[in-house]
């Protein structure tokens, strides 16, 4: 399948496929975080697009240099916390008040962007934006997200001042008269998806409207029993067919939602463990047309989940024709100890994703080139 050019603009953090101006970082500190953003400067210096590092709350482009986070105000998730915004001729960065605003005085290249904040936002991990071919802007976000349709006990957890397994957090939680508002999309194209307890952005990946990529069990089944013919009696193979069953249910229902509100799901085998998902990813037009993805890698740890990323690429690559591009972020070594097992062996983004519940697309938020978007084409 072919994604065209010239039906697919986007216009917040959870970004579909458009051209991009940079992306943007914050919060990393020390060596080993740092291994990620250097590997991030290496893929935007190839693809001509800026990287963008909030360092100690002011700007800085194209280099990584040493800095730490004051406070709250540098959470290394910038893509739940930081929104880049273009609407009425205006542009602006959205800070969640969970977080101290960026100044304005700081912004650098970015000082052309208000910025406003805002206490109740959803997570950029939890929805993605884009237009329709008429022009009309489309949402695509989690239920639950949305304060209407979480049931009771979530509600009573919320009210004790509590979060549910970390992935729930009151300053996310709106209605959808609120989304339609603060997003200027029709209350029509706001299409709702029954996520359960994981993230939007770790089960769906739009690719251009009406195409979203799906997380679905028979395809990571598929790549499983390719592993267990090339690694027999592995305990990785055997701990990840283990693993998959908790995403069994979300291929064929979230295909079947996707198709009744009008989009065209592509299912592929992407989640397959905590710290093993190659759908929480970025993906932005090129250059030349094409389109870039960039995802979780699963370097540095064993054969078998060495081998799942190269099957991963070549799923992608067979659905979707016009992948220019391919980037698996990895960090290097997570750990420098040679007793490892096989099954304990990872890299830095795997170990995030493992403790901090969060991959690539979680750390950085996109800046589209709006100079090339129009209300209903990519130029």
């Amino acid at each position: 399948m072919k994604i065209l050019n010239g039906y697919s603009s986007t216009n917040f953090k959870g970004y579909d496929v458009l051209p991009l101006k940079g992306l943007y970082m914050q919060g990393w500190e020390n060596y080993s975080e740092q291994k990620i953003t250097k590997e991030m400067l290496s893929i935007t210096q190839k693809e001509n697009i800026h990287l963008f590092i909030n360092s100690c709350d002011k700007i800085i482009k194209d280099k990584v240099q040493s800095f730490h986070r004051i406070g709250t105000c540098l959470s290394v998730w910038a893509q739940d916390t930081k929104e880049f915004v273009f609407g009425n001729n205006v542009k602006k960065i959205m800070c969640n008040l969970r977080e101290d605003i960026i100044k304005s005085e700081n912004l650098s290249e970015l000082s052309s962007y208000n910025v406003v904040g805002r206490k109740n936002l959803p997570r950029g991990g939890n929805f993605y934006i884009g237009y329709k071919p008429d022009g009309e802007k489309w949402m695509l976000i989690s239920t639950k997200t949305i304060m209407k349709n979480l049931n009771s006990i979530y509600k009573d957890e919320y009210e004790e001042g509590t979060k549910l397994k970390g992935l729930y957090n009151k300053e996310e939680l709106v209605t959808l008269g609120e989304i339609s508002t603060i997003f200027d999309v029709k209350m029509k194209n706001i299409h709702l998806l029954n996520t359960s307890y994981e993230d939007l952005d770790m089960l769906v990946r739009p690719m251009g409207y009406p195409y979203v990529l799906v997380n679905d069990y028979k395809e990571t089944l598929k790549n499983i029993e390719k592993l267990q013919k090339k690694f027999s009696n592995s305990k990785v193979v055997a701990k990840l067919l283990s693993g998959i069953k908790k995403y069994e249910w979300t291929g064929d229902i979230l295909k079947k939602s996707l198709e009744e509100q009008g989009f065209v799901p592509i299912k592929i085998g992407g989640a397959y463990a905590n710290n093993v998902n190659f759908l929480n990813a970025l993906a932005f037009r090129t250059k030349n047309g094409g389109i870039s993805y960039i995802t979780n890698s699963t370097k540095h740890s064993s054969p078998e989940l060495e081998y799942l990323e190269k099957l991963f690429e070549e799923d992608l690559r067979s659905k979707i024709h016009n992948i220019e591009n391919v980037y698996f972020v990895s960090g290097g070594n997570a750990k420098e100890n040679g007793s490892l097992t096989e099954c304990d062996k990872m890299n830095e983004i795997m170990q995030w994703l493992r403790e901090k519940y969060g991959g690539i697309h979680c750390m950085i938020a996109e800046i589209p080139d709006f100079s090339k978007v129009s209300s209903s084409t990519i130029k």
